[in-house]
Order: C-alpha cells, then sequence, then structure tokens
C-alpha cells in the first residue's frame, strides 16, 4: 500500500524524504492525506524545501504548517517531545500537542507569528513539558519565524 494512497505521491515522497533517521521513515510511511496538509505529492515548493531543511538538520528543528499549526520534526527534536509525545505528534495540530503544558504560554506568540507576522527569539525561555510522564521545567533557546512572505503556499508559521 502506497504511503498517502497513490503512485505518483509514493514517489514524489521517496524523493522528499530520502534523508537518513527515524523521522524521514516515519514521514514517508505516514499517511499524510489524513491531514489539512494532504499526500506529500501536492504539498507545495516551500513546505517541501522546509521539510528537506529539518529532516537534513541536526539541529531541534520543529515546523508548524497552516494555521493549525500541523507538526513536522526531525530526529533531533524527538528528546524534546519525549515518550509521553512522539511519535504520535507527528501530522498532529501543535495546540493538541502542548495543549496541557507548553502551548497556553506559548499560544499569544503563536498568535502573533499567525495574525500579525511578527517573529520572536527567546534564551532560556522556560516552558513546563510534560514528556517522559511528568511535568517538566524546560529552558529553551528558541526563535519563530512566520512563514508570511508565502503565505499563498500554505506556511503559516515555523519554528525551532
Amino acid at each position: 500500500m502506497f504511503p498517502s494512497g497513490s503512485p505518483e505521491s509514493l514517489e514524489s515522497s521517496d524523493v522528499l524524504f530520502r534523508q537518513r533517521g527515524e523521522m524521514a521513515v516515519l514521514m514517508r510511511d505516514f499517511n499524510w492525506a489524513s491531514t489539512t496538509l494532504g499526500p506529500p505529492g501536492s504539498w507545495s515548493g516551500p513546505l517541501r524545501t522546509f521539510v528537506q531543511l529539518i529532516l537534513s538538520s541536526t539541529q531541534p528543528m520543529y515546523l508548524g504548517w497552516t494555521h493549525d499549526l500541523i507538526a513536522l520534526y526531525n530526529d533531533a527534536y524527538r528528546p524534546i517531545l519525549g515518550q509521553d509525545k512522539h511519535p504520535w505528534a507527528l501530522g498532529a495540530r501543535t495546540a493538541d500537542i502542548f495543549g496541557q503544558d507548553g502551548y497556553p504560554g506559548l499560544k499569544p506568540v503563536f498568535d502573533a507569528a499567525l495574525e500579525r507576522g511578527e517573529s520572536a527569539a527567546y534564551v532560556d525561555l522556560l516552558v513546563p513539558l510534560v514528556r517522559h510522564g511528568y511535568m517538566e521545567e524546560c529552558y529553551f533557546d528558541v526563535s519563530w519565524t512566520p512563514c508570511t512572505w508565502i503565505r499563498r503556499s500554505g506556511c503559516a508559521f515555523a519554528g525551532q
């Protein structure tokens, strides 16, 4: 069976997800047609470029695409999610992934990026996360960059 339902999207996803690592395999085999992103063969050029970028990076990277902030992330980001959220977070809405921990405190930053195109960067930002069965105080150097310059292509927000 094809991951996204057709031979064309399999061929397209094979090229898109050709990097090594667990996340490339998970993304290749994920049923993207069940999300608002649709099958990888239908993804815009900018989304495909961002996915290739995050999969090839050794830095933890997370991409929230569209106003639903559909999650795509790389191998280096998996420890941030922990065993409580990985791998089910792939393809999920950011609010569903972090709704009981980090999301409420960061929602104003996400809203500023989505609604007003504002970027943000923080050093040692406290983000409470449930990722190993309990709430942890986590500190991150993090930035958010809205993709307003390609909004017509479907990008609402990219974060790392």
